[in-house]
């Protein structure tokens, strides 16, 4: 009776509402997956923290066990903090447990854009000096080596 050419499957007046609501949601949905697919493509991880100004990071080699470690060690991956022990997500005492953190952008993210790492309640040092800053924005800068 109030069968439309558009939908094969509609039959009845009734029907033809919900086909037209489920064609119209199914137009909403195919727009959302786009949006979201859109988004998904056009996110992808890049160094958040830009080499600063006046720092030459090519004028000196850092590596884990050279000289970023003692710094991790003396702000991160003491006892209560990311020690593998205490239940703070991420093991520093390693750098196979760093690695992790760094690779996922959180390292970047929580010790060098917002600063909240080291926290300010922390048991140990409560922030880093500029120059653990340098030398760890360099160390990711020349990719993290260990050695």
């Amino acid at each position: 009776m109030f069968r439309d050419q558009s939908c094969y499957f509609c039959s009845t007046m009734k029907k033809q509402i919900m086909c037209d609501t489920m064609i119209k949601h199914s137009n909403c949905l195919a727009a959302i997956f786009l949006l979201f697919a859109a988004f998904l493509t056009a996110c992808n991880y890049d160094k958040i923290v830009p080499e600063p100004d006046g720092l030459d990071c090519d004028a000196v080699q850092l590596t884990y066990n050279e000289q970023v470690r003692e710094i991790i060690d003396r702000n991160c991956a003491y006892s209560g903090c990311h020690d593998g022990i205490s239940g703070n997500p991420g093991n520093f005492t390693t750098y196979a447990g760093l690695i992790s953190r760094i690779s996922n952008g959180q390292f970047e993210s929580r010790v060098l854009l917002t600063r909240e790492m080291p926290p300010p309640n922390a048991t140990g040092p409560t922030e880093l000096t500029q120059d653990e800053i340098d030398d760890l924005t360099c160390w990711l800068t020349q990719g993290y080596p260990e050695e």
